[in-house]
């Protein structure tokens, strides 16, 4: 996996976690609301003909959040397993002031692959060590 991946995963994974807080929150409020409904239809205050208008909402929406929340979570989780595998690269890769103080043998165990494409666009494929 690229290293710019990585780290757009992580900046994702902010946004995936706002995104999560408020699918749950809408099927936290859509439950409230068939479940108050349930509560009016047992208590014979609405017909059946009404609970099931008023809970049409939570039988097609509820499905779709739930969906989309688990997406959001197994990203969430793929995210986290790339934030590991940059902890780990940069725990096992040492620390260094001065580039021009590296051998050679040194920067091939850091850096896989250089690339430029014909923008002058350079990609710096790092070596994953110790994958998680």
């Amino acid at each position: 996996m690229e290293y710019r991946e990585l780290l757009q995963n992580y900046q994702n994974d902010r946004n995936q976690e706002t995104r999560a807080e408020e699918i749950l929150k809408k099927i936290n409020q859509i439950k409230k609301h068939k479940e108050k409904m349930l509560q009016l239809f047992t208590a014979d205050l609405i017909s059946l003909n009404e609970f099931q208008e008023k809970t049409e909402e939570a039988r097609s929406e509820l499905p779709r959040l739930e969906s989309e929340l688990e997406k959001l979570r197994s990203i969430s989780f793929e995210n986290k397993n790339s934030e590991k595998i940059l902890d780990e690269i940069f725990r096992d890769t040492p620390i260094f002031t001065d580039i021009h103080t590296f051998s050679n043998a040194q920067m091939r165990e850091i850096i896989q692959q250089i690339q430029i494409d014909k923008n002058g666009n350079i990609d710096v494929y790092l070596n994953v060590l110790h994958p998680c």
